[in-house]
């Protein structure tokens, strides 16, 4: 459930991350620095490759830089201990590139996952089984609650991922290719969906497709590590 983050949702103060694979050297961040505020919407787009996933992982906490700092309430991230970590992750939503369901639970089993983990009460659970079926319903698989993973095609997947991300009201929605591996009229559904998020919640999406520049309030390119901001409105 949310947490209050307040001030400057997230600082980035010159992010750098690099990968040594043997006698290879890759700079895969160079130095990024960014203010992410509450309730925008913040679109990095670029190809594969370049960046963008690392980036969003750095700042949900799932990585650590080499350098630099990720300051969160004006405290370094890195100097978070369990605890505040843990807290920090349940208040950021993440769409991450890759689906991933337990294979043996249907589609509303597996949306209600986390409902465990955070042990809320019967009356909370009940107010997320309501608001999953409403969201399942606006993204049209309504008809594939009781599908196992296997039995919905990528597209289903897809959109089930992002219900999974917004179901529990995080602060900070974190979106790898949302759109992804979905045809045009459900693109329509996801973008609407995220539009529909805008100050509610703060948003960034890491994405190769250039149409969702145009429900960002600021976009930007990452280009091999380094990330330039785009004059799009």
């Amino acid at each position: 459930m949310p947490s209050e983050i307040g001030g400057s949702m997230i600082e980035l103060v010159n992010i750098k991350k690099t990968y040594i694979d043997g006698d290879i050297r890759v700079e895969a961040l160079k130095g990024i620095s960014l203010t992410i505020n509450p309730g925008e919407i913040i679109c990095i787009t670029g190809p594969s490759g370049g960046g963008k996933t690392t980036l969003l992982n750095i700042t949900g906490g799932l990585d650590r830089p080499t350098s630099g700092k990720v300051i969160i309430r004006g405290e370094n991230l890195a100097d978070f201990s369990s605890s505040q970590l843990n807290e920090f992750r349940k208040s950021i939503g993440y769409i991450f590139q890759y689906d991933f369901f337990i294979s043996t639970l249907n589609l509303i089993e597996n949306l209600l996952v986390p409902a465990s983990i955070l042990q809320l009460n019967s009356e909370e659970r009940e107010q997320i089984v309501t608001k999953a079926e409403t969201l399942l319903d606006f993204m049209d698989l309504s008809h594939r609650a009781d599908h196992l993973p296997f039995q919905l095609s990528g597209g289903e997947l897809r959109r089930a991922t992002i219900i999974r991300a917004l179901l529990y009201e995080p602060d900070v929605l974190l979106a790898d290719e949302p759109t992804s591996n979905i045809d045009k009229e459900n693109k329509e559904i996801v973008m609407e969906m995220l539009r529909k998020e805008r100050g509610k919640r703060t948003i960034v999406i890491a994405t190769h497709d250039i149409e969702l520049l145009n429900i960002a309030d600021r976009g930007f390119k990452m280009n091999f590590g380094e990330l330039i901001p785009l004059d799009f409105q």
